[in-house]
């Protein structure tokens, strides 16, 4: 049988790292996966767990609003709430996750130069091209 799930999303908050009692990572976080097309489109938000490495490196290279490509498998799994009811939480455990889309810390390439108007000694100018007549017949 096959569990796999493939999401390509927004974070919609900044991912926090936290540790069980023996010490690994985890980080819960959830997805802005669009869906449809045009003035058809909708967000679905999808719930996301990532343990040890995969949880640090979200943690240390991701944040809110930021592009994520995400693998991983569908989870369902049961807890008791504070009230002592039995809940049933559905997630998508991250088994792999990778960058698209611009980088939420990268600031705005700065606009080259506009060169002065005129003609300037320091100039390099590029060797003039050839004169060939179409009419003539092609070397191959």
């Amino acid at each position: 049988m096959m569990n796999t799930v493939a999401l390509h999303g927004r974070l919609t908050a900044a991912p926090e790292i936290r540790h069980t009692p023996n010490d690994i990572a985890v980080v819960s976080f959830s997805l802005a996966v669009n869906s449809g097309y045009g003035d058809k489109q909708k967000a679905s938000f999808v719930d996301c767990v990532a343990w040890r490495s995969t949880a640090e490196f979200i943690c240390k290279y991701f944040a809110k609003g930021q592009e994520m490509n995400l693998v991983g498998s569908l989870q369902t799994r049961t807890y008791e709430d504070r009230n002592g009811n039995t809940r049933k939480a559905t997630e998508v455990v991250a088994r792999e996750v990778d960058f698209c889309g611009p980088r939420a810390s990268q600031e705005a390439s700065p606009k080259p130069k506009k060169r002065a108007k005129g003609n300037s000694k320091n100039a390099a100018t590029a060797p003039a091209l050839p004169n060939y007549d179409a009419d003539d017949d092609l070397p191959f």
